[in-house]
């Protein structure tokens, strides 16, 4: 069974965590079933492991980095070693641009 959304919980939070994008904000109000406090701490949690990644990998957007951070269960060694893998095969894309994208992530 899915919580329904408090929409006065989730317009505020839009507010308040502008970097992060609507839909993980929806998706941390419904795991938490509107519980005011532990959205704000998840959210916060989100948005700080964003931000610090984002100093680690500064050619990424950061709505790219929250949604690699949704993708990778919100680990942040995970997510990290994954915009690696990501920045890595884009440099050798770059390098190679005639060779498929299979052959180099083998």
């Amino acid at each position: 069974m899915t919580a329904t959304l408090d929409k006065n919980l989730f317009a505020g939070f839009v507010r308040d965590f502008p970097e992060l994008p609507n839909t993980t904000i929806e998706s941390v109000l419904r795991r938490t079933h509107n519980q005011p406090r532990a959205a704000v701490d998840a959210l916060e949690r989100i948005s700080n492991a964003a931000k610090v990644l984002q100093e680690k990998f500064p050619g990424f957007p950061l709505h790219v980095i929250v949604r690699a951070l949704e993708s990778n269960g919100f680990k942040l060694k995970k997510t990290a070693k994954a915009l690696a893998q990501k920045r890595h095969l884009a440099m050798l894309k770059r390098k190679y641009p005639q060779v498929s994208r299979e052959v180099l992530l083998a």
